[in-house]
């Protein structure tokens, strides 16, 4: 299950990516189609290693981006999630997409400070 490695890099970028003083809520990611993710295993995985760290709590949201299709014999273009699709025209397609994974965002609060002591 490479979704557990993949989680693990999260990790590591959100801590890099959190400014000091602030703790992340929510994780907004999204990959190519070539990573093939299943999203469920994706949320395991986060829920795991973010056990008893600091990112427990931390919300995050997947995004599949979907292939890029088009058909030589038509010239019809759209996108779809099996690349093995068949154009409408009966033609077969082309598949295009990529195997990024990208961190798009992160929603930080900022941690409480501590309580003077008097």
């Amino acid at each position: 299950m490479h979704e557990t490695s993949l989680a693990q890099a999260l990790l590591e970028q959100v801590r890099r990516h959190t400014p000091a003083g602030h703790v992340a809520t929510a994780v907004r990611v999204e990959a190519g189609p070539y990573q093939a993710i299943n999203p469920q295993a994706l949320e395991w995985a986060w829920q795991i290693v973010t056990a008893e760290t600091e990112l427990a709590h931390t919300k995050l949201e997947y995004r599949a981006l979907a292939f890029e299709m088009s058909c030589a014999g038509c010239g019809r273009k759209w996108t779809g999630a099996d690349p093995f699709e068949l154009c409408t025209c009966g033609g077969e397609a082309r598949a295009a997409g990529s195997s990024d994974l990208r961190l798009v965002s992160l929603e930080v609060e900022t941690l409480a400070a501590p309580a003077p002591i008097p």
